[in-house]
């Protein structure tokens, strides 16, 4: 079961005072999906994962503020904007994930595009933080599945094949691969989750 409520929160950015949403307990009732998104309950809180101001000076920022012409929600934009502050803060790993949590929100909201867009968005910056911080395994497995429903198929099959080596002797890990060159050969680009693997699939 989750519990919201809300509360008054002044900006630090700006002094406005607003108010928002929070999370008083929450829970987790599956599996998450293969890029690591959480099952039930805890996937429907997304709307509280992030405080938002759009009294910034950059004008590419304000940019992002204004509401699809698409009716998209919000939240996408939220959340692209705090990854723009993250490039910006020179954390690509943040900015990737920002990038992710907007790209669940357009699943949700069924902008695929967008979705798209944002997850390739969101492998630049996965990829920048391979390459600067040589993250453990599990991040490089996150980023094939990224890749994978971003329709980069070329590039999550390459690295499902760099990612071979490194998970020899975890289980998991391989029977995750041995999914996704699956799903990489058939250009799937739906939602799965770990539970397929447990359930042999």
């Amino acid at each position: 079961m989750t519990t919201r409520g809300s509360s008054m929160v002044t900006c630090s950015r700006c002094g406005t005072a607003s108010r928002l949403p929070f999370i008083g307990s929450t829970n987790q009732m599956g599996a998450p999906d293969l890029d690591v998104r959480p099952p039930s309950m805890l996937r429907e809180t997304i709307d509280c994962w992030i405080q938002d101001c759009t009294v910034l000076a950059s004008d590419a920022y304000r940019a992002l503020a204004a509401v699809p012409a698409d009716g998209r929600p919000r939240l996408i934009s939220a959340f692209r904007r705090r990854a723009m502050i993250e490039d910006a803060r020179g954390n690509a790993e943040g900015a990737g994930n920002h990038l992710l949590h907007a790209a669940w929100v357009a699943d949700d909201a069924g902008a695929a595009a967008t979705a798209i867009a944002c997850r390739r968005e969101a492998a630049e910056r996965m990829n920048a933080h391979i390459g600067a911080a040589r993250p453990p395994v599990e991040y490089r497995v996150r980023l094939i599945d990224v890749l994978r429903r971003a329709r980069l198929f070329p590039e999550a099959a390459a690295q499902a094949a760099e990612a071979r080596a490194e998970t020899a002797g975890d289980t998991l890990l391989t029977a995750i691969l041995d999914l996704q060159t699956r799903l990489i050969a058939a250009t799937d680009t739906d939602r799965h989750t770990v539970a397929e693997i447990q359930q042999g699939k």
